[in-house]
């Protein structure tokens, strides 16, 4: 490659107006990451040539490189502009929608993709995302499937899958399927972040530990990971090492709610109640769609032991929230309105709402297991609220 560069530099000393070649060492440049020289030559190559569609597109995905999404879409809308057939430019048009929670239009755009291009699978591995943010199991481990039927080579396709399959609780096939991904790629960052939080979501913190820590030395700039450990610290009694986490999350991106709900576990478990809303207040700021969250703060105000932290009121209108997000149909989003009206006293409506969630857990056999469901009824039945240790 360092050749090949040599070659092009010669090439665009010889040929300044051509703009080909300026367009050809940039590709080379963004193989090596060298994204600021890559930008200078596209930069070049579109003043001498406007219309040059390839050019605007890898200058889309250097802004993409950058977490400049604003300036890719300028340049995917100039792609599809000037060729309204490429897939390439609508895929990565949803990317960037995604990146800016725009879910409606990154569906769009991920559909027009695979309807010009049925057989680009990253696509599919993409709009999979869309679809379990939107918390649409089905057609998320529907497109999941696709894609490793269209790209068995690519681990890509099995951490999403896992993915999903983890969110939803089937952690044997989520691990098979990190397995699967480190099989083709023993240096997956991505692989390790999703076991990792599959090995937490199963108990096995120091597993996950270990896993966090590993995606950790092949990612050093994910706050993903870091945000992980934290909460297997947390769960394991490292305080100071949770925090530690926490705070290194937080500082590669400001707007990672997870980091912020991490913390503020943290410094409630600390002693810092005041320190400890805020964050889970910013979390909610942050993400105020995300079920995850609202559910996690749900049980925070409801399941406290500290009656000091405890709001059934507030609880319950959060755990509704995620219902909402989930049209009602999610057995875990339903116990968590159960457990918020046990908190306020309202035991004849936790009875009712926990019998609603093992209803959609007969229908669906989704989630928790049934005698956790059967167990926190037979509680709310003797009039007692449901409880996390202190």
């Amino acid at each position: 490659m360092d050749k090949a560069l040599l070659d092009y530099d010669e090439c665009v000393q010889l040929k300044p107006s051509y703009p080909e070649t300026r367009y050809c060492r940039a590709m080379l440049l963004v193989a090596k990451r060298s994204y600021d020289r890559a930008l200078t030559d596209l930069n070049e190559a579109l003043r001498q040539a406007p219309d040059h569609g390839l050019a605007h597109l890898a200058r889309a995905n250097v802004f993409a490189a950058k977490g400049n999404w604003e300036k890719a879409l300028v340049d995917l809308n100039e792609v599809i502009r000037i060729n309204p057939r490429s897939a390439e430019a609508f895929y990565g048009r949803g990317m960037a929608y995604g990146a800016q929670k725009d879910l409606i239009k990154a569906l769009a755009n991920f559909n027009e993709a695979i309807r010009l291009d049925p057989k680009l699978y990253l696509a599919y591995v993409n709009r999979a995302e869309v679809f379990l943010s939107s918390n649409v199991y089905a057609k998320a481990i529907a497109d999941c499937e696709e894609a490793v039927r269209l790209g068995p080579k690519d681990p890509r396709c099995y951490t999403k899958r896992a993915r999903v399959r983890g969110v939803h609780e089937e952690f044997t096939k989520a691990l098979a399927d990190c397995g699967q991904a480190l099989e083709l790629d023993s240096k997956n960052a991505d692989a390790f972040v999703i076991r990792g939080a599959i090995r937490i979501a199963k108990g096995e913190y120091q597993k996950a530990i270990e896993d966090c820590t590993e995606a950790i030395r092949l990612n050093p700039k994910d706050p993903i990971p870091y945000a992980n450990r934290a909460g297997a610290f947390f769960l394991v009694q490292e305080l100071d090492k949770a925090l530690v986490d926490c705070e290194e999350a937080i500082r590669l991106d400001p707007k990672y709610a997870t980091a912020y709900f991490n913390r503020s576990q943290i410094r409630l478990a600390r002693g810092e109640h005041e320190m400890g809303v805020s964050d889970y207040t910013k979390a909610l700021e942050l993400e105020p769609k995300s079920v995850s969250v609202l559910l996690a703060v749900s049980r925070l105000l409801s399941c406290q032991a500290s009656e000091q932290l405890r709001d059934g009121k507030k609880a319950v209108a959060y755990a509704k929230r995620a219902c909402e997000l989930t049209h009602w149909e999610d057995s875990f989003c339903l116990e968590a309105v159960a457990a918020a009206y046990a908190a306020t006293g309202g035991f004849d409506e936790a009875i009712q709402w926990q019998e609603k969630a093992l209803k959609v857990f007969d229908e669906k056999n989704e989630r928790s297991t049934r005698k956790q469901l059967t167990d926190q009824l037979k509680l709310y039945q003797e009039k007692k609220p449901r409880r996390d240790k202190d």
